[in-house]
This record gives structure tokens, sequence and C-alpha cells, in this order.
């Protein structure tokens, strides 16, 4: 048994799911994605991913700003479309759409709900040093993230994973269990299970000032931080009326006296933390390219002893 759907979603991570669908063989009436934006310097018309993947496989696409005209919502509807499938879309639906198919709507969320509900439920994860994390199916309602679940799967977060990783594997995973999902609607065979909302978190959506490093954290956290905010909003720390990027690092296990913030070059980059350092392995100049942690000290062995975090440069004394 095969569904007639319409599937939406934007970015890269969402691919996998809409190739998962495509694949088992059930019929995509159209891809709905966000419009295109100009991005670059060059401020160029960019399109998403996932209707890139739609347009070559001529599957139709619709990237309306929303769904606040009737016309949009009535077009929709004119697919005649079983249900949809959710994948980081990006764009509210209302409840006419929400409670208007025959098999509703599915949404695939990078979490274990009700646990990490929102925007940031793959960085928050990182950031609380959970050990796992999972995906969940779920339908839709009007509430954020609070539909009945359908189906879970749960994973182990590496040591190393950025969120970026994370979710591109989360994602992965839910083009697995959406197929479930669809097969257990289809032969009744999966109940909705309402959520236990006593035990549910809600995440918030970062800004860019989430990303500045306070170097009176712990080494853990600021580690944590680097993973969970790449590539956006990205981890960084102001030196002489700029900011340099810390794109990556690692733990510096042995004893050494630094402090919060203070750059040391040795065989490693090291910057001081509240207890003890961590090593850069790349790092980004603003306006600059990505550079190693080896390439960052052959142009900038100037700032040896500087404090970093403060806006003005300053060296120990």
């Amino acid at each position: 048994m095969y569904l007639k759907l319409i599937f939406m979603g934007t970015p890269r991570f969402a691919i996998p799911v809409l190739e998962s669908i495509r694949q088992d063989g059930h019929e995509i009436a159209a891809v709905y994605s966000k419009p295109d934006r100009k991005v670059g310097r060059g401020r160029k018309l960019s399109s998403p991913p996932v209707k890139q993947y739609a347009q070559d496989h001529q599957i139709p696409v619709e990237q309306p700003e929303n769904f606040r005209n009737n016309l949009t919502v009535d077009k929709l509807f004119n697919y005649n479309a079983e249900a949809l499938v959710v994948a980081a879309y990006g764009i509210f639906l209302p409840k006419k759409i929400i409670n208007g198919l025959n098999h509703g709507c599915l949404n695939i969320h990078p979490s274990l709900l009700p646990k990490h509900r929102g925007a940031s439920p793959v960085a928050s994860s990182i950031l609380e040093g959970s050990s796992k994390t999972g995906v969940t199916v779920m339908l839709l309602d009007e509430g954020m993230d609070t539909g009945p679940i359908l189906c879970q799967r749960e994973i182990m977060i590496e040591e190393a994973e950025t969120c970026e990783d994370l979710t591109q594997r989360l994602f992965t995973e839910g083009g697995d269990l959406i197929l479930d999902a669809i097969t257990g609607l289809m032969s009744g065979t999966l109940k909705p299970i309402p959520q236990d909302d006593t035990k549910a978190t809600l995440t918030t959506r970062f800004t860019k000032n989430d990303g500045l490093i306070n170097w009176n954290s712990t080494s853990i956290q600021i580690l944590r931080s680097i993973r969970a905010y790449y590539p956006w909003p990205g981890t960084f720390t102001n030196y002489n009326k700029t900011s340099l990027k810390i794109v990556s690092a690692i733990p510096f296990n042995k004893p050494i006296a630094l402090r919060p913030g203070e750059i040391k070059m040795t065989d490693e980059v090291l910057i001081g933390t509240l207890d003890g350092a961590i090593s850069v392995k790349e790092i980004q100049p603003n306006g600059k390219n990505i550079l190693t942690a080896g390439d960052f000290k052959l142009g900038y062995r100037s700032l040896e002893g500087s404090i970093l975090g403060e806006r003005e440069f300053t060296k120990e004394t």
C-alpha cells in the first residue's frame, strides 16, 4: 500500500527523509520548501536544498511565504494528498491544513519527545552533556511539538559530534522511521500516543550572542558550546577590537597555569579556562579563512600571552 503525499522541508538535513519516501514507492504529489533567499556578500538568490532535490527528480515545487492566504491553502488541497510529511520545513501550518488530510500531518522532530521541544533540540542535547538523544515521528497539532507520538528511535551521541553532524544523523534515522510510521498508520497497527506534558522541556531559538565564549566557564562547558553552536551561531571571542571564531577544539588534560582567556602557543594553541585549558584545532580570524592551529601559530604569534574575550586586546604583564 502506498500513499499520495506532500513533503515539506527546506535544508539538506531533510533530503534523506524525502529520498526514503520516494524510494519506498509513495507518490509525492508536491514538495513545499521555503522561498529562495539572497545569500552571501553578492546577495545572489539561492534555492533551498530540498527544492533542488525535488527539481532534479521532476517533483512539483511550491514555495509560499506562509499559509495565511486561502488561495495558498486551497492550492495545497488541490493536490489531493492523503497526508503531509514535514521535516525541518520552517513555516507554520494552520489548523485547516493540520486537520484536513485523511492521515494527518506527520512531523519528524530530532529529539525524544516530550524532551527538547522547540527550535534547538539537537544543540540543547549537546549543551546539556546528554549521552543520548533520538528522533520522533509525531502527528502535528496546534501546539509547539505537542502532538501525539507515532514512533521513536534512540541514538547515542558521539563524544566529539557537532550539532551539524548529529542533526544529519538524526534526520537520516528519521528517513527510516517515517516509513514505519506510514505503514503503521495505513494498516491501523500504529496508534498515536499522547505526550506526557509533565515530562516536557522546551528549547529556545539561539541568537548570534549565544556564541560568545565566556572563558570563565569550565573547559567541558566551552567544548560543548563549540560543538553545539557549529555551524550556527558559531563560537567566537573578542580580541583587538575584532573577533576570532573557534571552529573546533579538544580537551587539554595536562596541568597548566593559564588565566581564563589567556592564549599560549606551544606545540598546540592553548586557551585558558576556569579549570584548565582547551586545545584549539581550527580557528577563523574575522573576515579570513579557517586556519589549522599550526597555520594560526605562524601568522598570529603576536597573540602569545594575550587575554582573549575582552573588548580590547590586552597583554599579560
